[in-house]
């Protein structure tokens, strides 16, 4: 499926192996015992970007994410019946999915570059996530400011200069 494989995955029942690629949207899907090409999933448009991370869900759909981008976001891509069925999108973060792990009951951990943490339900809905710990500088007109001797910085860490917070360069730290 591509020059540089990446991730491996078995499915649950141990019969298929998938193959996510550094540098292409195809996944592919092996027979683990021979490793005979299965029926690969379409990646429905996913022309852009990696899918080099793989995972099985418990119910059997194969998932896939990595550097492929979808309207500025990396989603997490599942196709039901092992990647022969229907393909479904799930929230991530904006960053490259580094991370896929199906825990018991049919939620999945997702995790991505941001750095981003999700918990998804079966359906897909997030549970909770966890955005970067990033200030957002947007509307900061009024807000950003620095000292004259460039060591005291003020922003606010939320848009429009909410959650304010100045940090010192000289001592690396936030002050309150």
């Amino acid at each position: 499926g591509g020059d540089h494989p990446f991730g491996i995955a078995f499915s649950p029942d141990g019969a298929r192996l998938a193959v996510g690629h550094n540098g292409t949207s195809k996944v592919d899907v092996l027979d683990a015992r021979t490793l005979a090409p299965l029926k690969a999933p379409d990646p429905g448009g996913a022309s852009y970007g990696s899918l080099n991370t793989v995972a099985w869900a418990a119910d059997g759909s194969l998932l896939a994410g990595g550097s492929y981008e979808a309207a500025g976001v990396s989603p997490v891509l599942a196709w039901a019946a092992g990647g022969r069925g229907p393909r479904r999108t799930l929230p991530a973060g904006t960053g490259t999915v580094v991370g896929l792990r199906p825990l018991p009951g049919g939620d999945l951990l997702v995790a991505a570059a941001d750095p981003w943490l999700g918990r998804l339900a079966p359906d897909g809905r997030p549970r909770w996530a966890r955005p970067p710990p990033l200030a957002d500088l947007r509307g900061q007109r009024g807000t950003l400011a620095v000292s004259a001797d460039g060591r005291l910085v003020d922003f606010g860490y939320d848009a429009r200069g909410a959650a304010p917070a100045r940090f010192d360069l000289a001592r690396l730290a936030g002050l309150t």
